[in-house]
């Protein structure tokens, strides 16, 4: 079976066209290259292509045309994109209508190459079934046979013995056919052989995922390790290892996008909360506890902020309180403020202001307490010195 890997690379730019094709022409990888979207569409009607490496943005058109073709007209022909930094979005489209990957300018040819290489080994043993398939064209399958015959039964544990070999066993079993075409333990076997190929192809293109998705997620690449698992499920969908694998990544992503809204919330709101913004903060707050209810930060800075609006609602009548000159009344609402924050210093300035005041109060009220009672001292004096002036002065008139 012929081996090559038949590539064509769509750029529109010379340079990069060459730089590709120099890059990746090995003596297993065929190269065929197109600077337009057109040349490309023609090659693909009269050139056998295995895989298509295109730019996402030609000057005739789009590497999504070149896709759509390939999907109404060569659907085993495997695409991958190139794309700049800011067509990602253009590229995902892509893998989610059928393109196998995307690279991002700028890269190394090393990964691109990495990306074929995984590529054709599927591609590979893809051509293998069908050639397989081809051969048997023609045969028609008794499925109802299987089993049936001790002599068959005997056959098929012998091919599961020699699994790996099972492309020449079937070799063997055609040439049998073509001898006895009519044999039913021949025709059973056949189509046994074929499903076990069917499921190796899917059991290759699982494992290969799976390895390839759990080096992304421990590069912390989840969406591309997700990417590789749902283009594996594409080609075997009863997996139930890769599906498995692809739910837990949803969860992590998940998982990881509200740990990211959370920490985006806590820094607005800590930003307004600097600013003393507390409602816009807490509603941020409540936000970020909607996406991610037990987040210890969020419910941390929820509590602080319901603590200093406490203390400000305090402090705010605290002051009005010292205007209305109650003062008492006000010092002892500061305190109550200091006994939830001990260190809060525009309740410790008040307090000390308020203190001050009192003391200065009570101050004035005791000289004012002194000069009263000398005042009335003087009085009592002067009443007294008159009365006994009164006194005297009768006495002598009476003499």
């Amino acid at each position: 079976m012929n081996s090559n890997l038949h590539i064509l690379i769509v750029e529109d730019e010379r340079a990069a066209l060459e730089a590709l094709e120099i890059g990746l022409k090995t003596e297993q990888w065929q190269i065929a290259t197109a600077s337009s979207r057109n040349e490309a569409l023609n090659l693909l009607k009269s050139e056998r292509i295995d895989l298509v490496v295109t730019d996402l943005k030609l000057k005739d058109g789009s590497g999504l045309d070149i896709l759509n073709y390939i999907k109404a007209h060569h659907p085993r022909v495997s695409l991958i994109v190139i794309t700049a930094h800011g067509s990602v979005d253009s590229a995902i489209e892509a893998i989610r209508g059928g393109a196998y990957d995307y690279i991002q300018k700028p890269f190394r040819m090393a990964e691109l190459r990495r990306v074929i290489q995984r590529l054709g080994e599927t591609i590979l043993l893809r051509r293998e079934n069908e050639l397989l398939r081809q051969q048997l064209q023609g045969s028609q399958s008794l499925p109802e046979l299987v089993g049936q015959s001790p002599r068959f039964r005997k056959i098929i544990e012998f091919i599961k013995q020699i699994a790996p070999a099972q492309s020449t066993v079937l070799n063997t079993v055609e040439s049998g056919l073509e001898a006895v075409p009519d044999d039913a333990d021949l025709l059973a076997l056949r189509d046994e052989i074929l499903q076990r190929l069917d499921q190796r192809e899917k059991q290759l293109i699982a494992t290969t995922a799976l390895a390839e998705a759990r080096e992304l997620r421990q590069q912390n690449q989840l969406q591309e390790a997700m990417t590789v698992l749902s283009r594996a499920l594409r080609e075997a969908p009863d997996n139930s290892e890769v599906a498995a694998f692809y739910t837990q990544l949803e969860q992590e992503q998940a998982q990881l996008q509200q740990q990211a809204a959370a920490a985006e919330s806590l820094a607005t709101a800590q930003a307004l909360l600097d600013r003393s913004e507390f409602t816009d903060a807490y509603q941020q707050v409540q936000q970020g506890l909607q996406q991610s209810p037990d987040d210890s930060a969020l419910l941390a800075l929820k509590k602080e902020i319901e603590q200093r609006q406490a203390l400000l609602t305090l402090r705010t009548k605290a002051e009005e309180l010292a205007q209305q000159g109650a003062l008492e009344d006000a010092l002892s609402l500061v305190q109550r403020g200091l006994a939830m924050s001990s260190d809060e210093p525009q309740l410790l300035a008040l307090q000390t202001q308020l203190e001050q005041t009192l003391q200065s109060r009570q101050e004035t009220a005791a000289t004012d307490d002194t000069v009263t009672v000398a005042a009335s001292t003087e009085q009592a004096s002067t009443e007294q010195a008159s009365t006994e002036q009164a006194s005297t002065e009768q006495a002598s008139t009476e003499q």
